[in-house]
């Protein structure tokens, strides 16, 4: 159990299931040119670790972040309207779930709206909805967490041992 599997499980019930308000992945990092319907991005972005009593087993406390992106909003008072039934919308599709894993159910914390200045410019409005989850934890690795780990390693050069250089300048190139 990763916290991928909690993003991909997130992604599943806002993309893929047959529920009447559907949403489209998004990459919120990249210009969203064409938008056909609302957005999602789901991240697990923090995991602070407790120790299950006397054992080496962890618990890893989630959080969760959803970013909801909209298109064409014409007005403050629009950008509320839309704003306010969206997170709550998903809110309430994702408290007290365990979404099918081995997870405490997840619970909602808050939302915000975090539209930048380069969003506002291509029309967009951008809602982050924060919620978090426990995961328990074994210390040792699972074989799925090891081959990923070798997937992500082995795309780096085993031949290149020699350590990056760099020089400082600290007088700012002031003699």
């Amino acid at each position: 159990m990763t916290a991928f599997d909690i993003e991909d499980a997130i992604e599943k019930v806002f993309c893929e299931n047959t529920i009447p308000f559907k949403f489209k992945k998004v990459d919120i990092s990249k210009d969203i040119l064409a938008l056909t319907q609302p957005g999602i991005t789901v991240a697990v972005t923090s995991g602070d670790f407790t120790t299950q009593g006397m054992s080496d087993l962890l618990d890893e406390k989630n959080k969760i972040i959803v970013l909801l992106v909209f298109k064409n909003v014409a007005s403050e008072k629009e950008r509320r309207r839309i704003a306010h039934p969206s997170a709550r919308y998903v809110i309430s599709k994702l408290q007290g779930q365990r979404l099918g894993l081995e997870i405490e159910p997840i619970e909602a914390l808050n939302w915000r709206e975090v539209t930048s200045p380069e969003h506002l410019e291509q029309g967009l409005l951008v809602i982050e909805v924060t919620l978090e989850t426990k995961i328990g934890v074994t210390p040792e690795i699972e074989e799925r967490e090891y081959r990923a780990l070798e997937s992500i390693w082995t795309t780096y050069s085993a031949d290149d041992h020699e350590a990056m250089a760099s020089q400082v300048d600290f007088n700012n190139g002031e003699d």
